[in-house]
């Protein structure tokens, strides 16, 4: 079997780097809105029932 996973991230602008929003949160930040976002459209259109998850973290 195999697994299919997302990590949710976004680009910061000012930084000028990408930000894994789940290691964000856990050292934070108020990202939950944005990672929670990117989840729904991430899952959506059956993503979901298909296996796609949403990882804990970047590796």
């Amino acid at each position: 079997m195999t697994k299919a996973e997302f990590v949710p991230q976004w680009f910061d602008v000012d930084a000028g780097r990408v930000v894994d929003l789940n290691r964000a949160l856990a050292q934070g930040a108020e990202v939950t809105a944005v990672r929670d976002r990117i989840r729904q459209m991430a899952l959506s259109r059956g993503a979901a029932e298909d296996g796609l998850v949403m990882g804990e973290q970047a590796r």
